[in-house]
C-alpha cells in the first residue's frame, strides 16, 4: 500500500504534464511580457554557448581545485548531507525499532517532510519576496544544527535518543 500511496502523485502529475507543459515560453500562458523575453534570451544565449563549442578552461579548473572556499563548500555540503540523509533513511527503521509496523513507522515519518516541505517553500517565497539570501540560508541551518546537537546532548536523558 506504501507504493501506491506514494506513487500515486507522481502518476497524477505525470498524467498532467502533457496538457500543463509547453514546448516554447512563446506560447507559454503564465508568463507576462517581460518574463517571456527574459525566457527567450536565456535560451539565445545558451544556443550561443553550445554553437561556439565551449570547452573546458584547465586554468579555471585549477584556480577552483587550489581555491580553499571550494574546499570549505564541500565541507558544508557534506556537513549538511550526511545528517539529512541518515535521518532520512534511518527514522523508519528507528521508529520500527519502536514496535510499529513498517507501514505506520513510514506513515509516521511523513509529516515530518510534509511539515519540513511547507517551510521550505514558505522560506523560499519569503526569500524571493524580501531579495535577500544568507538569513534564509543560515537561520534554517542553526535550526538544523541546533536540533542535531540536541539529540546529541540529551541522548540517553528520556529527552532525545535513546
Amino acid at each position: 500500500w506504501l507504493f501506491i500511496l506514494e506513487g500515486i502523485p507522481t502518476v497524477l502529475i505525470g498524467l498532467a504534464l502533457p496538457f500543463v507543459m509547453v514546448d516554447y515560453p512563446e506560447v507559454a500562458p503564465w508568463l507576462n511580457g517581460q518574463e517571456r523575453t527574459y525566457s527567450l534570451q536565456r535560451f539565445q544565449a545558451d544556443a550561443n554557448t553550445e554553437a561556439n563549442g565551449s570547452s573546458i578552461d584547465w586554468r579555471q579548473v585549477r584556480t577552483a581545485l587550489t581555491d580553499y572556499k571550494t574546499y570549505i563548500s564541500v565541507l558544508i555540503n557534506f556537513g549538511i548531507v550526511m545528517p539529512s540523509f541518515s535521518l532520512a533513511y534511518l527514522l523508519p527503521t528507528i521508529i520500527q525499532g519502536m514496535g510499529f509496523t513498517a507501514l505506520t513507522a513510514q506513515l509516521l515519518t511523513s509529516p515530518i517532510y510534509i511539515f519540513g516541505a511547507l517551510v521550505a517553500i514558505a522560506n523560499a517565497y519569503h526569500s524571493d519576496r524580501t531579495g535577500e539570501r544568507a538569513y534564509h540560508v543560515v537561520v534554517p541551518g542553526l535550526a538544523s544544527l541546533i536540533g542535531y546537537l540536541l539529540l546529541v546532548i540529551l541522548k540517553g536523558s528520556g529527552l532525545g535518543t535513546p
